[in-house]
């Protein structure tokens, strides 16, 4: 797991979501129950019409659980298209919130979580592996090198303190020091 250390704006946001639109085939982006949606928010929605795979009503997806609460999680098939809508509505990564937006925006690779946040938090991590895919992100001069730290040891530490809050894994794959996992009490 690479944790963003920044908030990706601009140029640098531009080339995250060249790069995930082009490794992965899942958007997901929320609309909490409780929160109600301003108009730009309603015209971001039918603007995403054509690219909606399915709409879901959960009280989680990766980075979140919600506790009395729902959600209508958006899944979107990632192309082109739909890339030129998020430029055109966002330039910054933490830009994702209700009124205004749907919030929560993720990237799915083959199933797996590729990219989460927290948009509310100003979360984001980046769950690939892969130095191929880091090194894109990173850019070849290294000027985004700033943006995400390796997140391993710190993981292992919380791993084992958040088992002995008797915590359970909510999501991702506790498998070792550099894979990130959500929990839920158990």
């Amino acid at each position: 797991m690479k944790e963003f250390l920044v908030e990706p704006k601009g140029t640098t946001y531009k080339e995250l979501l060249d790069l995930a639109f082009s490794i992965c085939d899942e958007l997901l982006l929320v609309k909490r129950d409780q929160l109600d949606l301003n108009k730009n928010a309603e015209e971001f929605i039918e603007d995403i019409k054509p690219y909606i795979k399915e709409i879901r009503k959960q009280d989680e997806w990766p980075g979140t659980t919600l506790l009395g609460h729902y959600a209508n999680v958006y899944y979107l098939y990632c192309n082109q298209e739909l890339k030129e809508v998020l430029i055109r509505k966002t330039e910054r990564f933490y830009q994702w919130l209700s009124p205004e937006l749907l919030e929560d925006i993720c990237f799915l690779k083959n199933g797996e979580v590729w990219l989460a946040t927290v948009t509310h938090e100003k979360i984001g991590v980046l769950m690939t592996e892969d130095p191929d895919e880091i090194n894109k992100l990173r850019g070849r001069d290294r000027r985004n090198y700033h943006l995400i730290k390796r997140a391993g040891k710190l993981t292992t530490i919380f791993e084992k303190m958040y088992q002995s809050m008797q915590l359970t894994p909510l999501w991702g794959k506790p498998s070792g020091p550099s894979r990130a996992t959500m929990w839920r009490v158990k």
